[in-house]
């Protein structure tokens, strides 16, 4: 082999590089963006919907709702169970409801305004309202 062919090859390999980049960048202009989960990374606990969360703060004796200062509140009764040891375990299940419940603060405020203003003889609760939906990165969801 010659320089001169070494020289044409690694042109012909540069081309071929930009034209397989070229048509990477076209394929990916045209796909379907989707929400990155957070149980990806963060596994199991994550993978609660934000409607599931807000059932296990709700049946708990919880409350949620928006704050003075506009935030997403969330409260539940000082004692949830008469047993010490059950006591830990259910904190820890409601715990990481409202850590659900908090990444995905601004559907769940927009579900608290549409609960506020739902003037139905029978509204639903606040859980009905949320999506069935895992979180993700960025405050919403999947």
């Amino acid at each position: 082999m010659t320089v001169a062919d070494l020289e044409r090859a690694k042109e012909e390999r540069a081309d071929e590089v930009e034209r397989v980049e070229a048509e990477r960048a076209k394929r990916l202009a045209k796909a379907k963006q989707v929400a990155i989960p957070l149980s990806v990374v963060y596994g199991e606990r994550m993978q609660m919907t934000l409607r599931e969360a807000a059932r296990r703060v709700l049946d708990a004796g919880g409350r949620i709702g928006r704050g003075e200062l506009g935030e997403l509140r969330i409260t539940v009764p000082e004692k949830l169970t008469d047993d010490p040891l059950a006591e830990r375990s259910a904190r820890s299940e409601v715990a990481t409801a409202a850590e659900v419940l908090t990444i995905g603060w601004r559907v769940v405020l927009a579900a608290v305004d549409d609960q506020a203003t739902d003037g139905s003889k029978q509204p639903r609760r606040l859980d009905e309202r949320l999506p069935d939906r895992e979180p993700a990165f960025g405050g919403g969801v999947v």
